[in-house]
């Protein structure tokens, strides 16, 4: 359960406290010109510091019974909108229940352990923000039930080789190279080297998150969706109290590359790519990555496409063949279908793209 409902708490009865404590001993003094000691009758706007403190107790205790239980919005039949912790009566019309979004008795446990080396702490909290923000975001936005995904660690090798010869130990052909990072579901923990760019770490770091939490809630995902997802949340920047995510501008400047050129790639075609496939085109010199990326970006950028993309995650769990998953969901869901889609997807290539903000 989150704590910070008693906080809140602990400091609006503490201020409460203070202020009747100035008040009884006079350090709380009218304008010098008109500094009178006498006693105000009833009338008086100003309120007796016993009274004072009542008030302030009240409200301290009324906003935590709120915090912690639920919370609805609805209007009225004049058109208001209103916000309260019980279900309105039947003359008004429920907009939205906020009790899931602002439960905060679901915390999220991530522990950044350094191996044989040196981590700053505000590089470290920023990780943990980030993963935090991720889950959140697919969570609340996305509508991915990651409520049993309650921990994760961290772990952060000083050198390259180290995650590459964990990442290889069992395999019996020859392994990759120059592994950056990878998660291991056995024990919930992610292995990540530590670049010498904290930017590039967390932005790996955020890639790799990704792959863990959709691969929890979804056994089955095209490589596409999956690669596309993580690449969008590897761009993501705090800004502020907000998560700003704006397009890879990398793997855009290669996709316009063969836009422009003339190179164009099929949707349908990219959606149906097995993972073997996916990555030998990528290998080949094909921005795979920047086409999935690029795609899930302009999922994601309208409210209509989004419901689109949700969609896409909801019929994760159907049976069936995943490879004519995406196909099927577009020519459903997508006004025109798997056409409009591929007109509208390349006629936005050419246009401004704008961060997403959350």
């Amino acid at each position: 359960m989150s704590i910070l409902p008693n906080i809140i708490q602990h400091a609006v009865l503490y201020t409460a406290f203070r202020i009747v404590f100035l008040i009884q001993f006079n350090s709380i003094r009218e304008p010098r010109s008109d500094r009178r000691f006498v006693s105000h009758p009833s009338s008086d706007a100003r309120c007796h510091p016993r009274v004072l403190l009542l008030m302030l107790a009240v409200t301290c205790f009324g906003f935590s019974s709120l915090t912690q239980g639920e919370i609805y919005k609805w209007v009225d039949e004049h058109g208001k909108v209103h916000f309260g912790d019980a279900k309105p009566n039947n003359k008004t019309q429920v907009i939205e229940d906020f009790s899931a979004k602002y439960d905060h008795s679901r915390d999220f446990d991530v522990k950044v352990v350094v191996e044989k080396g040196v981590m700053a702490v505000d590089v470290k909290n920023r990780i943990i923000i980030v993963v935090k923000k991720i889950r959140s975001i697919l969570q609340k936005e996305f509508a991915v039930d990651l409520s049993d995904f309650n921990s994760l660690t961290l772990i952060i090798y000083k050198e390259r080789d180290s995650v590459t010869a964990l990442f290889n130990q069992g395999r019996k052909t020859g392994g990759d190279r120059n592994v950056p990072a990878f998660y291991r579901p056995r024990d919930n923990t992610a292995h990540v080297w530590q670049n010498r760019n904290p930017e590039r770490m967390i932005e790996v770091i955020s890639h790799e998150v990704t792959h863990a939490l959709m691969r929890h809630r979804y056994k089955r995902i095209p490589t596409w969706l999956g690669e596309g997802t993580a690449e969008y949340f590897e761009q993501m920047k705090l800004s502020g109290q907000a998560i700003k995510i704006p397009i890879s501008a990398y793997q855009i400047k290669k996709v316009k590359q063969k836009f422009e050129s003339g190179t164009f790639i099929d949707l349908e075609q990219l959606t149906r790519l097995s993972q073997p496939v996916f990555y030998a085109k990528q290998g080949e010199g094909d921005p795979m990555y920047g086409w999935s990326g690029a795609l899930v970006f302009y999922l994601l950028s309208s409210e209509s496409n989004r419901d689109v993309f949700r969609r896409l995650l909801f019929h994760l769990n159907d049976e069936g063949e995943v490879s004519t998953l995406a196909k099927d969901v577009f020519e459903r869901y997508y006004p025109g279908g798997l056409t409009n889609l591929q007109r509208d997807f390349y006629r936005w290539l050419d246009k401004e793209k704008f961060a997403h903000y959350y």
